[in-house]
C-alpha cells in the first residue's frame, strides 16, 4: 500500500471524524487536532490518545512493507509513550487543583485576618456576680512570690495602720516595683507579695530608712512543699525507704554526700498509707527541701526493683460540719450539722432545695474587709472563690524553689 505524503491517509478514520460541529484548530506545523479543554493538560492528553490512534491506522496489524517485530515495537512504544503522556496530564490537573485550593485558603485566611475582630462588653463587678461568671483561675504552683512580711511599732496599731505608712511611704511607679498581692496577717501585720526579688529589697530599704520609727520589716520563714510517691511496693519497707533512695540515685548521693541522717532532715517522711485498693503496693509523702524536690521531679527515682516518679502534693482539710477550712468534723466547734449545697441546718444528702448558696462564701462576705463573692455554688465546688482564696494563701507560704 502506497501512502502519500501527507500525515493523513485519503480516508479519515472514523476516530477522526467529528462528532459535533466544531471546527478543528490548526497547529502551527500545519496538523489538525481537536481542542477538549482549554488547560494545556488536557489538550496533552487529548493528543496523546489522537497520537497512539494514529499509529494504530498507519501501522496497522499486518502490512506486508513492515516487518512483524518493528510493527509490535512501534506499537508498543507508542502504547507506552500514550500511557505516559496522559498520566503526566492527569498529574499536572491534580497539581493544577492543589495549588488552586491552597490560593484560596490564603486569599480567605487575608480576608478573616482584616476582619475586626469583636469583643464582649466590659461588665462590671456586680454585673459578673449576678451572671455567676465569679469563677477565679486556678493557682499556678509553678508561679513563685517574693514576700515582705512588716509590723507595726507602736503597740495597739493594726494591719490598717501598716498599710497606710507603707503605701505613704512607698511608690510602686515610681520605684518600678511590680506588687502581687497586699494581705493582712492573723497576727496584725500585713505581707506583700513582689513578683521579683528586686522589688522585696527596694521595698525593705524604703521602710528602714523612710518608717524606721513606725514600721518593722520581720523575716518570713515559708513551709517546705509536700510530695508523693506512689505505688511504692511492699517488699519495701518503708523504714528502709530513705537508704533505698540513697543508695540507687547519684544524683542524690551529691546532694547529701551519701549521708542517710542528712537527707532524712531534708526529706522527711510524713505519712505511709495504701490507695486504690491495691494491697501489694503502698504511698508515701514526704516533706521535702525546695532545692531537692526540683531535682527529684525531673527525674525518675529508683527502688531496688522498681522505678517511681516523684509529684507534688497539696491538700486542704475541710470541715463536712461546717464546710470551713483548716479542721476536720471531730475538731470542729460549730455543734449543728449545716448543708453544704444550700446551707441549712441539715445534712447534704437529705438537701431539697433547688437552688445552691455556699456557706462558707455566705459567711466570707460578713467580712466587710473583703470584697463580695458569688455564693450561688456547693460549698464543696472546685470553684469556690473562698476556697481559691484560702488555697492561694496557703501555697504563697511555701516555697518550692528555694528564694
Amino acid at each position: 500500500m502506497k501512502r502519500k505524503n501527507s500525515q493523513w491517509c485519503d480516508d479519515e478514520p472514523e476516530f477522526a471524524k467529528r462528532s459535533d460541529n466544531k471546527k478543528p484548530k490548526r497547529r502551527d506545523s500545519g496538523e489538525l487536532t481537536h481542542v477538549r479543554g482549554s488547560l494545556p493538560e488536557d489538550m496533552l492528553s487529548g493528543d496523546a490518545r489522537r497520537f497512539f490512534k494514529i499509529i494504530q491506522v498507519l501501522v496497522p496489524m499486518k502490512a506486508e512493507t513492515i516487518k512483524v517485530a518493528d510493527r509490535k515495537v512501534i506499537r508498543e512504544t507508542a502504547d507506552l509513550l500514550m500511557k505516559s503522556l496522559v498520566q503526566m496530564a492527569g498529574v499536572v490537573k491534580e497539581l493544577r487543583h492543589t495549588i488552586s485550593k491552597k490560593d484560596e485558603e490564603i486569599k480567605q485566611a487575608r480576608e478573616s485576618a482584616t476582619k475586626t475582630v469583636s469583643t464582649p462588653p466590659l461588665m462590671s463587678y456586680s454585673d459578673r456576680l449576678k451572671s455567676g461568671n465569679n469563677v477565679p483561675l486556678k493557682p499556678r504552683v509553678n508561679e513563685t512570690s517574693f514576700p515582705v512580711q512588716i509590723g507595726s511599732k507602736k503597740a495597739g496599731k493594726d494591719s490598717d495602720f501598716i498599710k497606710e505608712v507603707v503605701m505613704r511611704t512607698v511608690d510602686p511607679i515610681k520605684n518600678n516595683i511590680a506588687v502581687k498581692n497586699v494581705r493582712a496577717t492573723k497576727s496584725g501585720n500585713i505581707v506583700i507579695d513582689c513578683a521579683r526579688q528586686e522589688d522585696a529589697e527596694k521595698i525593705k530599704l524604703s521602710l528602714s530608712v523612710q518608717a524606721k520609727d513606725e514600721v518593722e520589716v520581720k523575716d518570713i520563714k515559708k513551709r517546705w512543699p509536700s510530695v508523693r510517691i506512689d505505688r511504692i511496693s511492699k517488699e519495701l519497707n518503708a523504714r528502709d525507704i530513705h537508704e533505698t533512695i540513697l543508695g540507687h540515685n547519684d544524683f542524690i548521693d551529691e546532694y547529701c554526700g551519701n549521708d542517710v541522717n542528712k537527707f532524712k532532715t531534708h526529706f522527711r517522711q510524713l505519712a505511709v498509707f495504701e490507695t486504690g485498693g491495691n494491697k501489694e503496693t503502698y504511698s508515701a509523702d514526704f516533706e521535702v527541701n525546695p532545692t531537692l524536690r526540683v531535682k527529684m521531679l525531673d527525674r525518675p527515682i529508683y527502688l531496688n526493683w522498681q522505678r517511681v516518679w516523684v509529684r507534688d502534693h497539696f491538700s486542704m482539710l475541710q470541715c463536712f460540719q461546717c464546710y470551713d477550712f483548716g479542721h476536720l468534723s471531730k475538731n470542729c466547734k460549730i455543734k449543728e450539722q449545716l448543708c453544704g449545697k444550700c446551707g441549712g441546718k441539715h445534712h447534704s444528702k437529705d438537701c431539697k432545695s433547688k437552688t445552691t448558696s455556699c456557706v462558707v462564701c455566705v459567711r466570707s462576705n460578713k467580712d466587710k474587709k473583703r470584697a463580695p463573692v458569688n455564693t450561688d455554688h456547693d460549698a464543696k465546688s472546685s470553684s469556690c472563690p473562698t476556697m481559691n482564696r484560702i488555697r492561694n494563701s496557703i501555697l504563697s507560704n511555701i516555697d518550692f524553689y528555694g528564694n
